[in-house]
């Protein structure tokens, strides 16, 4: 795989309506994914760490059907279609890994229940975060966000009102604690009932 420069905030690595002709594996950084609504508004789709692959979506129609922009400086590695098509026949890992990526942002996708309180949204969203943190070798109760609420209301489903409010009840009730963008979970137990259980937890 190609490993670009470093690519600044903002940059796209490609844009919803574009023909698939890469996939992108985040190597540092972070890269969030939004689709365009065609009122003026977009949806966040999803937020991508070191070892995250993308681009997936656009294989099948052969046009994409998000876009991705990066949060902060990242770089990337590239596989081109070219180089997919060449793979032999042989390459099982790669093809495993490919599928494996593929079933886990499915998963990711049909998880997501908007119709749950914001408190269990939030509360599984900032444990899902540590845990993918931790998956990488970083702490899963201390970490840094690099999308800003707006962003994290619009995969959340919330108003970025909302999404302050929500954590400051958090924070009010010694869940977490939040320092601009910096995390502290201080009581995880306690903050994955709430994700599974919602408000009722928080009495």
């Amino acid at each position: 795989m190609r490993h670009s420069p470093t690519l600044p905030a903002g940059h796209h690595l490609f844009r919803q309506g574009e023909a698939f002709r890469t996939l992108f594996m985040v190597h540092s950084g972070s890269i969030k994914t939004y689709r365009d609504l065609g009122d003026g508004r977009s949806q966040v789709l999803g937020f991508y760490l070191p070892g995250d692959l993308l681009g997936l979506e656009g294989m099948y129609p052969g046009r994409h059907c998000q876009s991705a922009a990066v949060l902060e400086s990242s770089s990337v590695c590239r596989l081109s279609l070219r180089q997919l098509e060449m793979l032999p026949a042989s390459a099982n890992r790669i093809q495993l890994r490919l599928l494996d990526l593929a079933s886990r942002e499915l998963s990711n996708a049909m998880g997501r229940d908007l119709e749950r309180c914001v408190e269990s949204r939030m509360a599984e969203f900032l444990l899902d975060y540590g845990k993918r943190m931790a998956d990488r070798g970083w702490s899963a109760v201390a970490y840094q966000l690099a999308m800003s609420r707006r962003d994290m209301g619009s995969y959340l489903g919330m108003a970025p009102e909302t999404v302050s409010r929500c954590l400051r009840r958090l924070t009010h009730l010694g869940l977490v604690s939040f320092d601009r963008r910096a995390v502290t979970i201080h009581d995880p137990d306690r903050l994955r009932s709430v994700s599974v259980e919602g408000t009722a937890a928080l009495h």
